[in-house]
């Protein structure tokens, strides 16, 4: 059965990772540009996880290490959580605390155990696309990532953070003529994306103008 996508914010907010070997890594890169706050707990760091971590806090991701295996308490005030030890009882163990204390968590490598997955991301700016396959196949899901990847314009984040800023204006100048919005916004839309670019504020007005006078 698939799975009912879901996107929050974890901007400033606690995340575990229990375990310090490739697949904690890996999960430390997946979450770095939503900027949580990473506690890692494990009573080794791989090589590997140790550059990742460096490389991270130099980016401004706040992480945290607890040199020694999970404990219950560590789950206080954690907003989700990543299971990745080696230890698939450990894992186990993790992953029926978080559901009894309602906290999600993603259990590497063991589906059953996860009451959510990691997507395969696609990040331009302000735009994230995900792609799930329920945990069937990721080989399939990074595959999908890289043809949707490919397609997009490379500016495509800098098109959305656009009409993100005239958001405001469209609601102020269609005031009593909301119905337009809609197609106010898809024709800004589809300019910005024909021009591969924001528009300028003659265009912008323009357009608006040349919209409201044809009803």
């Amino acid at each position: 059965m698939p799975y009912f996508p879901i996107f929050t914010d974890i901007k400033d907010k606690t995340v575990l990772i229990a375990g310090g070997g490739r697949m904690a890594a890996r999960k430390l890169k997946s979450l770095a540009a939503f900027k949580p706050c990473v506690v890692l707990c494990a009573p080794e760091i791989s090589g590997e996880t140790e550059g990742t971590i460096k490389k991270l806090k130099a980016q401004g991701l706040e992480i945290r290490l607890i040199k020694r295996p999970f404990e219950e308490n560590d789950l206080k005030g954690v907003f989700i959580c990543i299971a990745a030890t080696d230890d698939r009882q450990v894992n186990a163990r993790i992953s029926g605390l978080c559901g009894k204390k309602g906290i999600p968590v993603n259990v590497v490598d063991d589906p059953g155990l996860c009451s959510f997955n990691f997507p395969a991301l696609v990040l331009r700016g302000e735009l994230t696309v995900g792609i799930s396959t329920a945990g069937l196949s990721p080989t399939a899901a990074g595959g999908t990532r890289r043809l949707i990847d490919g397609m997009l314009p490379d500016n495509i984040g800098d098109i959305v953070s656009y009409m993100g800023s005239i958001r405001e204006k469209v609601f102020e100048l269609t005031k009593g003529r909301e119905g337009l919005r809609s197609t106010i916004f898809s024709g800004l839309y589809e300019l910005c994306m024909e021009k591969d670019r924001g528009l300028s504020e003659e265009e912008f007005r323009t357009f608006i103008e040349d919209r409201l006078k044809e009803v």
